[in-house]
This record gives structure tokens, sequence and C-alpha cells, in this order.
């Protein structure tokens, strides 16, 4: 298994820990859509990720936690990999 692929699975344990089945059945789809069109890259997982995220941030009621969640949601690829690597 190479690094990206740890970050990603931890990424789609993070989020897949947090919904229901039919949630789950619908990121499913959208992700393995993303890994035909992309041919699997760890940017396209956390990117495709990333807009459900957004998309559950949309339905928090409370706007400081909707505010918080967006903007972890809108953490760019890069800094999420540095942010989730481990130390040399």
């Amino acid at each position: 298994m190479q690094k990206g692929d740890t970050s990603r699975s931890l990424f789609i344990l993070h989020i897949f820990g947090r919904c229901c089945m039919h949630q789950r059945i619908v990121v499913l789809g959208v992700l393995s859509l993303v890994t035909l069109v992309s041919g699997c890259s760890s940017a396209a997982w956390y990117s495709a990720g990333q807009s459900y995220q957004r998309n559950e941030c949309l339905k928090v009621p409370n706007q400081a936690e909707r505010e918080r969640c967006l903007d972890n949601a809108n953490t760019d690829y890069n800094t999420y990999t540095k942010e989730t690597s481990p130390a040399p």
C-alpha cells in the first residue's frame, strides 16, 4: 500500500463513519464514477469526498458549526496530505 492510499483510506473511513446506509450507497456510487473517469488518483478520491462533505456541511443548522465544517471541507488536497502524513 502506498502512502497516498493510506491517506485516502483514512479519509473515506472518516466520511463513512458519519452517515447512514443510503448516503453510503450514494457516496460509493460517486466515488466509483470518479474512479472510472479519473484513473483512481488519490486527489480524485479526495475531491469526491470533499464534495460530499461540503454537501453534508450545508445541512448543519448551527451557522458557526456549519462554517467550521465548510472550512474543514475546503482544505485543498496538498494541505490535507501534509497534515495527515506521518512525520519523517
